[in-house]
């Protein structure tokens, strides 16, 4: 089949990018710059409804995960306002006829082996809801990967097992059973699984050529620059195949499936990059958002064909583009000429300002999950904490429950049922009233004698009675019967759960309070009360692939009504708008930003100044900021210790970052003394280490803050504010 792969989506968008031209010369594979990920949905999805107008019975393939999720909501709006947007809009001006998705062949690009086609989290799933359903693709001409059920003549060569889940029993996929000897029967029918599925895999591939290849590929990109699941070093000749995963890839699918380790376990099926590129006239085009992708999304386009970067496949063909926003395109070289450096007399006066502690203020440090504050800037909240004249207050804006494992939570559950017996003095029922009451404080204390002692088990125990008196306050319990049953129950739901399934609003509950205390516990090292740690849940935050947006009743009324109960004159934030595309980060900004807006207002009183910070998933630049502080060896003891001692469920670091395969202290250790490398380069190592304040002789890490006025936050926000305009106008259309 010919394809027709004119575009005038891309020449109108195309006029709006000023850097097009100037990127066109030096990137090999077409560039196209917008000014934020919404936009970046709306061009994807106009590019991809003209394509289909344009080549009827075409074969498509299209991805997954929170990427597209723009794309996926901008295709919904445009359907059902068809034929106003077509009179009167974008559609109409651009000539886009109306298409037919029925005609068209779909390919499933990938996914996890194995893994039920009804889990919430596979890739089959995804497709079925958010493609086939919405876009009405005719169900004979869908192809999806089917990695758990067996035909009669595969169970058969598999023992009887009805699915993939009964052979892989230990949930291990070990693909070197493929070349070596099985060792036990369980080997021998894993083998022959694998064998089974390699076929699959090559009759899958035979499908795609058989229908000339694909002619519409749209893809996101991973952080080591994986394509689909061809993660770095694959092989642009590459075939649909089951393979294995890299840890950058399996960290950035461990929220998946409910942990690193369940993700360590599998496998994973993919088309190859030569499936993807077999039609010479396939429209490729991967779309990427946020800062933590500019410097794959450079490489990929800037470098030549190389398995370090799989993108750079894709130079072989001429329709071959990238889609994105400006954060993922900072490194490109017509961005990075605009960048002002920093003189070394300009970065002196940020370290002086660095080292002036405020005097006289009230600061609400505000952080989206529980450690985002001290991945930030611990070192310094160590001294923030101990002045006369800083009263300090810290608000966490969600209940954090996406980052506890259900396996931490089984094993605090577990630990509970071992003290719920007659002999338990502090769990019979005439003392209930008593130590389960609401005095959260003794928790802390009690967990906090532990560490003093060295013992784990008072640390353990202090965890379990905090959840149980959550549970004996939130359910009305009576006794220690009533307490062993409902945790119980949840022991039994917990064992039956699998990895990434969607639980339970107990579950989210439990988990959120586990990690209320976590936070607590911090705060509680340097003697502060749980008075100064305030626990908003915003409710925007969920487990849902696409969360809501916060909005003023429930999202930024509590956060102004927090403002209104402390007055602060400083209020810090994770000013990390596009970090990762829409994330919690940026939507925490959004509530934060409306509310102190209503607060400044209220109170032009108070001279206010907004401290944005950023940690372990963005860095911000040298001449970005305007305050360096300088970390000690020490500070990087207190924050690893303060790590292993208070966070007991992320010991385990099954939500790493791609970057650090470790607890995220680690990672912030390594990016304050990146930071301390690139100032040194700048003035010299002589600056801090013949220097007569001791804060610079000692200081081996630097921590990069923003400080500002209202004014400049509000300043600063301006394209944000303009992101969330186009949203509400599609949402008003």
């Amino acid at each position: 089949m010919h394809y027709n792969t004119e575009s005038k989506v891309e020449e109108y968008f195309s006029q709006s990018d000023s850097l097009f031209a100037e990127n066109c010369e030096v990137c090999r594979t077409r560039t196209l710059v917008t000014d934020n990920y919404i936009l970046l949905g709306q061009l994807t999805a106009l590019r991809f409804i003209e394509w289909v107008s344009k080549n009827p019975g075409g074969v498509v393939a299209l991805p997954t995960g929170k990427t597209p999720e723009f794309f996926i909501k901008w295709l919904e709006y445009y359907l059902e306002n068809w034929d106003r947007e077509a009179s009167d809009g974008i559609l109409g001006k651009l000539g886009i006829e109306r298409p037919d998705f029925s005609t068209l062949h779909f390919f499933q690009l990938d996914e996890f082996f194995p893994i039920n086609p009804q889990h919430e989290r596979s890739f089959r799933y995804f497709v079925t809801k958010y493609y086939i359903e919405l876009l009405g693709f005719d169900k004979h001409k869908t192809h999806l990967i089917n990695t758990w059920f067996l035909n009669e003549s595969e169970q058969r060569l598999l023992g009887g097992a009805k699915n993939m889940g009964e052979v892989f029993t230990n949930g291990i996929v070990d693909l070197s059973l493929r070349t070596r000897t099985a060792l036990s029967k369980e080997e021998e029918m894993c083998q022959r699984a694998i064998q089974i599925f390699d076929e699959w895999c090559m009759r899958y591939e035979s499908k795609i050529r058989e229908l000339g290849g694909i002619g519409f590929f749209l893809g996101g990109i991973g952080p080591d620059g994986h394509i689909a699941f061809n993660v770095r070093g694959s092989s642009p000749f590459s075939h649909t195949r089951l393979t294995t995963l890299n840890y950058e890839s399996q960290a950035a699918a461990a929220g998946d499936l409910g942990g690193i380790s369940a993700v360590r376990r599998k496998a994973v099926v993919t088309m190859g990059l030569e499936t993807i590129t077999y039609n010479p006239e396939c429209v490729a085009i991967i779309i990427a958002a946020g800062q933590s992708k500019a410097q794959v999304v450079a490489g990929s386009v800037l470098s030549e064909p190389t398995q370090h970067y799989p993108a750079t496949s894709l130079q072989r063909l001429p329709n071959a583009r990238f889609f994105i926003t400006k954060a993922s395109a900072v490194e490109l070289p017509a961005v990075k000429k605009t960048m002002v450096a920093d003189t070394a007399e300009e970065v002196t006066q940020k370290i002086v300002k660095g080292l002036q502690m405020p005097e006289q203020q009230v600061i609400l440090h505000t952080s989206p999950h529980h450690d985002d504050v001290e991945l930030a800037y611990f070192p310094y909240l160590h001294h923030l904490v101990r002045s006369k004249t800083i009263v300090n207050h810290f608000a966490y804006c969600t209940s954090g429950y996406t980052s506890v494992t259900s396996d931490y939570l089984l094993s605090v559950y577990r630990n509970m049922l071992r003290r719920i017996n007659p002999q338990e003095a502090a769990l019979h029922d005439e003392d209930i009233a008593t130590v389960f009451g609401t005095d959260y404080q003794d928790d802390l204390t009690h967990y906090l004698r532990g560490i003093a002692s060295l013992d784990d088990s008072v640390q353990h125990y202090a965890v379990a009675r905090r959840l149980a008196r959550k549970w004996i306050v939130e359910n009305n319990l009576h006794s220690t019967a009533d307490l062993k049953d409902f945790v119980s129950e949840e022991v039994r739901k917990l064992e039956q759960l699998e990895a990434g399934r969607r639980e339970p609003e107990s579950f989210h509950k439990a988990k959120g309070w586990l990690r209320e205390m976590e936070a607590e516990l911090v705060w509680a090292h340097f003697g502060l009360g749980s008075d100064k740690v305030s626990h908003l849940r915003l409710p925007f935050y969920s487990d849902d692939i696409f969360p809501h947006y916060p909005d003023m009743e429930h999202d930024v009324q509590p956060i102004l009504d927090l403002l209104e109960r402390i007055r602060p004159s400083i209020v810090s934030l994770a000013l990390d708008p596009e970090g990762s595309g829409p994330d919690t980060h940026f939507k925490v900004l959004i509530a934060l930003a409306t509310a102190l807006d209503h607060y400044h207002r209220m109170h032009p009183e108070i001279d206010l100044r907004v401290w944005g910070y950023r940690n372990v998933w963005s860095r911000w630049r040298m001449n970005e900021v305007n305050t360096m502080i300088p970390v000690s060896l020490n500070s990087f003891a207190v924050i690893k210790n303060m790590f292993d001692t208070c966070y007991l469920s992320q010991r385990g670091a099954e939500f790493p970052s791609y970057e650090h395969d470790g607890p995220f202290s680690e990672l912030a250790q390594k990016v304050w003394v990146e930071q301390m490398d690139n100032v040194c380069q700048l003035l010299g190592e002589d600056y801090f280490y013949r220097a007569s304040d001791p804060m610079l002789t000692r200081a081996y890490g630097m921590i990069y803050l923003k400080d500002m006025t209202y004014q400049e936050f509000a300043d600063y926000m301006v394209p944000i504010r303009r992101l969330l305009e186009a949203k509400e106008t599609m949402k008003a259309q």
